[in-house]
Formats: structure tokens, C-alpha cells, sequence
């Protein structure tokens, strides 16, 4: 009785500890698309002001 408790304690730290590595793995990989998509939306903010210093502006519209 007291081996098959063992063993399933045992099985039951192995299926954690397999969980845990996976649990980590999705950690990581949402870190990496966050991060993915910060840098993106950084790009598309810089695009915006580089277009928006080359736009000519039109003398004769208001400023405001």
C-alpha cells in the first residue's frame, strides 16, 4: 500500500512538474508576441511621424 502511494506521488510530481515546463513554454511565447506587437505598433509610430514631417503642407489652409 505504501509503495503504490509512493508511486502515485511519484506520477503526480512527474505530471506537475510536465505541466509546469509547458505552463512556462506559453509564458514565453505570449511574452514574445506581446512584445512582437509593441515593437510593431513603435514601427507604425514612427512611419506616421517620418510621413508626417516629409507631408507638405498647404500655405493657404488654416493651422487649426
Amino acid at each position: 500500500m505504501r509503495a503504490e502511494l509512493n508511486e502515485v506521488a511519484d506520477r503526480y510530481a512527474r505530471e506537475v512538474a510536465r505541466l509546469r515546463q509547458e505552463l512556462d513554454q506559453l509564458r514565453a511565447a505570449v511574452l514574445a508576441r506581446q512584445n512582437a506587437e509593441a515593437e510593431l505598433a513603435e514601427l507604425y509610430r514612427r512611419r506616421e511621424i517620418v510621413r508626417a514631417f516629409g507631408a507638405e503642407r498647404d500655405p493657404t489652409a488654416p493651422l487649426n
